[in-house]
């Protein structure tokens, strides 16, 4: 079989590389090799989406042919790095047959298991493959591991630095032809969550760091596999919320795993409170509220990002769905509902239309995005009449609902790909969370929550310090509930009320959350000096923590320090290349320095990075004419609940 020059290929605009010289197609697809002697594995990969991520999948199929055939193959090897790596680094996408076996492997063993490294942390694809061929001796010398293992799995392999060379995504002017916007990135989104152990800035500290790995592939049984330890192994299944692929392939057990996956108490919903005017009524199930005919009442529903070390839901959120379905019962009759409170995002194209088909080259601007944070909360308001008459138990249900890809997607495939999808149902509605309170009459059912009562009422009040100023000072009053000062200090920091904020501070413990705090507090207060060495403090004690490296550049520079300003700088885009706040210290730091052609690059990169001044207006446009959901973009507001 021909060799292809793997340095020449033509890759761009995908980052990824193959180092050492030629790569043959062969290399890439033959996973029956590796089966011989690890069957578990292999039993587990095929159930994948990893298997499933090139044209054997015919949603991926349909949104990358529909970009091939506006703009050509080149945008769409921006896709392929991740997606069809077996078809792009063996130079087969240009010349696509999706019939071929490279075309139809997905991300097969030698995919992930010849990545050497990342150059840095961008994504989109951006990692090395080694094209040298593996060491399959498999006996160990006295002490250490197998030339097999050194040559397959690189220590690289276990970081979420690995993962996130694909988890996370921008698109840029080769794709877009306009300029730089961020996508998908559940690496940053895990790097700044107390999973990772690098952030101050949590809200809470987490009993052991976790990475990808941990959560996506746990450890289970494997009875005739090489690699296991004592009977098991970590699983190639790689469990993620991806419930449409096994529903379409009718694989009811990873379809089962991955729901069981879903539900495994990663995200709560509580229905927390009732506000009639200027009375709280909190927890609602300990305090039921005497709630008069005709009376208006709000509920106040939180949901809390428990379990998941990226945002929920994570991935491509512009295709996905997940919602709160809310309702009240008099009895067993369902009297008021809703369900139009999305937790997912709304792209929008240039002319403020909603982007549906993953057509990510058209993404202009995002309307809203409502995902959960890791380790936070966010609340929807539920306003609601009580009828005249009701006969009881009155009480009100609140779900979140998920389902793997809109309906809107789900039918442009559909359309795209008609035999692929013979006999297909629409995608499964899955159940993640649910409360249950009693509003009036009958017997409240036993929670499944496993949080104390300070912890809910510290969730309400993260979710208020969301939204809007008014929102944010109700949030004292949750935190003050919650025995949390540091968080009031929050709250007095987000209102510009910096002498509160510092006198809370002042009075807390020391930790790298209360340094930080403080040094964005007296930043803005410019006690620069000071907000340096409460920032010091904080990369002292987390060398990994990018926001503790961007206040000490912050504070640095006005300090007319700008050698270790412009040390900090980098420190922090060697966290995350594409920060546009930093490149702009940098060049601040830089100019201070009389490093003109430097500071000249710097604020080139702060002009790509930062967000188009063109967005707010988009945005604008979409929520003026009535787009679908347009309340979505608040952080916290109100849906009515309607009689049914």
């Amino acid at each position: 079989m021909a060799l292809l020059p793997a340095l020449m290929l033509p890759l761009l605009p995908s980052p990824a590389t193959v180092e050492g010289g030629d790569i043959a197609p062969s290399a890439l697809v033959d996973v029956d090799r590796c089966g011989e002697c690890h069957p578990d594995v292999m039993a587990q990969w095929r159930q994948s989406a990893h298997r499933f991520s090139s044209f054997n999948n015919p949603f991926y199929a349909a949104a990358v042919n529909r970009l091939r055939r506006r703009h050509g193959t080149r945008p769409a090897r921006f896709c392929a790095g991740c997606h069809d790596p077996a078809l792009l680094l063996t130079g087969k996408f240009d010349r696509l047959d999706e019939r071929s076996p490279e075309a139809n492997a997905g991300l097969t063993c030698m995919v992930c298991h010849r990545t050497t490294n990342a150059p840095d942390t961008t994504g989109n694809g951006n990692f090395v493959l080694t094209s040298a061929p593996p060491d399959f001796r498999t006996q160990r010398p006295d002490a250490g591991r197998s030339p097999h293992a050194e040559s397959l799995l690189r220590p690289f392999l276990r970081t979420g630095e690995f993962c996130g060379s694909c988890h996370k995504v921008s698109i840029d002017r080769p794709v877009n032809g306009d300029r730089w916007r961020r996508g998908q990135n559940e690496y940053d989104a895990w790097h700044q969550s107390a999973a990772s152990g690098n952030s101050a800035r949590a809200f809470y500290a987490a009993a052991e760091t976790r990475r990808c790995q941990d959560c996506h592939m746990p450890i289970e049984p494997a009875l005739h596999d090489a690699a296991a330890k004592d009977g098991k192994i970590r699983s190639h299944r790689f469990l993620g919320a991806n419930t449409a692929l096994p529903h379409l392939r009718g694989d009811s057990d990873m379809l089962r795993r991955t729901e069981d996956f879903l539900r495994d108490g990663k995200v709560i919903v509580d229905v927390f409170a009732a506000r009639r005017g200027e009375r709280l009524d909190a927890p609602l199930d300990e305090i039921r509220p005497n709630l008069a005919p005709g009376e208006t009442v709000e509920f106040d529903v939180v949901v809390r990002n428990l379990g998941v070390g990226h945002t929920f839901p994570g991935g491509t959120n512009d295709s996905n769905e997940a919602w709160l379905d809310v309702r009240v019962l008099d009895g067993d009759r369902v009297i008021a509902r809703d369900e139009s409170h999305r937790l997912t995002s709304t792209l929008i194209d240039g002319h403020a239309r909603p982007v549906l088909m993953r057509n990510v080259e058209d993404f202009r601007a995002t309307a809203h995005a409502n995902a959960v944070p890791p380790g936070a909360a966010r609340l929807c308001r539920y306003r609601w009449r009580v009828p005249a008459k009701v006969s009881g138990p009155l009480r009100i249900e609140a779900r979140l609902r998920w389902r793997k890809f809109r309906a809107e997607f789900v039918r442009f495939a559909r359309r795209e790909r008609p035999r692929d999808f013979l006999g297909y149902r629409e995608p499964p509605v899955t159940t993640v969370a649910e409360d249950v309170v009693i509003l009036s009459g009958g017997f409240a059912p036993a929670r499944g929550d496993p949080r104390p009562a300070w912890q809910r009422w510290n969730d309400y009040g993260i979710a208020l310090l969301a939204g809007l100023p008014e929102q944010v000072a109700d949030a004292r009053e949750a935190f003050r509930r919650a025995g949390r000062p540091v968080n009031e200090a929050r709250v007095e920091l987000k209102l510009g009320r910096l002498d509160g904020a510092l006198a809370l501070l002042d009075s807390a413990s020391a930790s790298p959350t209360v340094s930080l705090l403080r040094a964005e507090t007296l930043l803005l207060a410019w006690r620069f000096d000071e907000a340096a060495r409460s920032a010091r403090e904080v990369v002292d004690r987390m060398p990994l923590e990018r926001d503790g490296w961007r206040l000490l550049a912050s504070a640095l520079g006005p300090a007319g320090r700008p050698t270790d300003a412009l040390e900090a700088a980098d420190r922090a885009l060697a966290i995350d290349p594409e920060w546009a706040e930093v490149h702009l210290l940098r060049h601040r730091a830089l100019a201070a320095l009389g490093r003109d052609v430097d500071a000249d690059a710097a604020v080139e990169s702060y002009l790509k990075y930062r967000v188009d001044e063109s967005e707010a207006a988009l945005r604008e446009r979409y929520l003026r004419r009535g787009g679908p959901r347009e309340s979505e973009d608040l952080a916290v507001h109100v849906h009515v609940l309607k009689s049914e």
